[in-house]
């Protein structure tokens, strides 16, 4: 049983109802109709500008292993060439042969191994003595939640496992040992929910090691299939488990986080973590903007609003108060969808960024700097210091003349301090208190 997609195969599939060849490299496919006299009827079909070019394609490779293909673009036809090409964000493949098998639905999807065993780390599974290697108490590294996401019921499950991917059972070991969290939904999903978990769990595994180069593979229904997801990434993330946020810390709040990650109503913007192992030490302009729109999401998300705060309050009463009155006094000057407008755009009034960012630093103002004062080398500011700090940072990213990479070492303590605060915020949006936050995040922040 071969638990991986290869780079390049190639095989047979059905795209409109034409029996065809397929090649795939990384993740473009290219197709070929077996009767060039059938490539019209595929021409025209690409060729039309009206139609929903969003599908699966199923066929099956080489080794009559089953095959969904998804197209999300519009199919290129190259000039004076009989067959179409595209790009596929996602490739799925049966594990072994077998006809009955329906690629079109799945009800579990496992994500094992990568990165994920760096949130839940293997060697906790396996008790070693001169005698023997075994694996200890199943209890001791599973835990099982039932929760409700994307609007379906399902069971969320993580633990540790020993694959046999080279498929010899004879020698005694306890092969490859890795660690996995599954999605089992309460009945059949269709395929296309597969990129929807793929992405959730990246942010949560995101999240948990503040990097977004994770990997993981990708496995449905107990390993009859496996996934391929195309991803623009450099490289991987290369740290201890000492050094991140394990799942295990997070407790009964997993099935709480995995909710808010999945709902756009409720899912921190984590774009300022790093993509590249490279950019660890160095950040961008881009970084700049992007933990300070991450921190105006929370400060919007969190209970610190401007509804907590008296004096906003009433100035967005009295300015309501004030356009009613010049509405009633002058009557038919302006059109209602105009006051609808001035209203609307009342309703939107906030503190400046620099406001929103020091609200939530007063409420963790304590522990943040508890965290802090255990970094060698990282400097503890009063809180006019800091205020001072956030103005001059708030203003960086206002300026639009800058650009290019800025050195991490010119603005790491301000950064630094401003990304606890955006991982305080979420964890206490998810249900931990904020004595809790700090003990979880002393993990990764020291």
């Amino acid at each position: 049983m071969e638990l991986k997609i290869n780079e390049n195969f190639s095989g047979r599939i059905k795209f409109r109802g034409c029996e065809c060849f397929f090649t795939i490299n990384g993740f473009i496919v290219k197709i070929f109709p077996i009767n060039s006299s059938e490539f019209n009827k595929i021409y025209d079909y690409v060729q039309a500008e009206d139609y929903d070019y969003k599908q699966w394609i199923y066929g099956v490779d080489e080794c009559e292993n089953n095959i969904a293909i998804y197209i999300n673009q519009k199919p290129k036809l190259p000039f004076m060439n009989e067959y179409i090409y595209f790009s596929t964000p996602l490739i799925i493949k049966n594990t072994y042969n077998c006809e009955n098998t329906d690629l079109s639905q799945f009800q579990e999807i496992s994500f094992v191994g990568g990165t994920i065993n760096i949130v839940h780390n293997p060697k906790i599974a396996i008790k070693s003595t001169k005698e023997s290697i075994k694996f200890t108490d199943r209890d001791k590294y599973t835990a099982m939640y039932n929760l409700e996401i994307f609007g379906e019921g399902c069971q969320l499950l993580y633990s540790i496992k020993s694959n046999r991917d080279d498929g010899n059972f004879v020698n005694n070991s306890l092969g490859n040992v890795e660690s996995y969290i599954s999605l089992r939904f309460d009945r059949p999903q269709g395929i296309d929910k597969i990129l929807d978990c793929f992405t959730v769990i990246k942010e949560l595994i995101a999240f948990c090691v503040r990097q977004y180069n994770v990997e993981f593979k990708l496995l449905l229904d107990s390993q009859s299939s496996v996934c391929k997801v195309q991803r623009d990434v450099e490289d991987y993330v290369k740290l201890d488990f000492t050094r991140v946020i394990g799942i295990g810390l997070l407790g009964d709040m997993l099935p709480k986080l995995l909710r808010l990650l999945s709902e756009d109503i409720s899912r921190p913007y984590l774009q300022f973590v790093p993509y590249r192992n490279r950019d660890i030490y160095f950040m961008s302009i881009a970084n700049v903007r992007d933990i300070c729109t991450s921190l105006e999401r929370e400060y919007e998300l969190h209970e610190i609003t401007n509804k907590k705060i008296p004096e906003v309050s009433r100035l967005i009463k009295d300015l309501k108060k004030t356009v009613k009155g010049f509405k009633e006094n002058n009557k038919d000057k302006l059109s209602e969808r105009f006051y609808n407008l001035v209203n609307s755009t009342i309703n939107y009034i906030d503190l400046p960024a620099k406001e929103q960012i020091m609200q939530l630093y007063r409420r963790y103002k304590e522990e943040i700097t508890q965290l802090a004062s255990r970094i060698i080398g990282l400097e503890i500011y009063t809180e006019e210091q800091f205020d001072e700090r956030v103005q001059s940072f708030v203003k960086l990213r206002n300026e639009a003349a800058h650009s290019g990479q800025i050195s991490f070492e010119k603005q790491a303590e301000i950064y630094y301090y401003l990304i606890l605060i955006v991982y305080f915020s979420v964890l206490e949006r998810v249900g931990f208190s904020v004595q809790e936050s700090k003990n979880i995040l002393s993990h990764m922040f020291k």
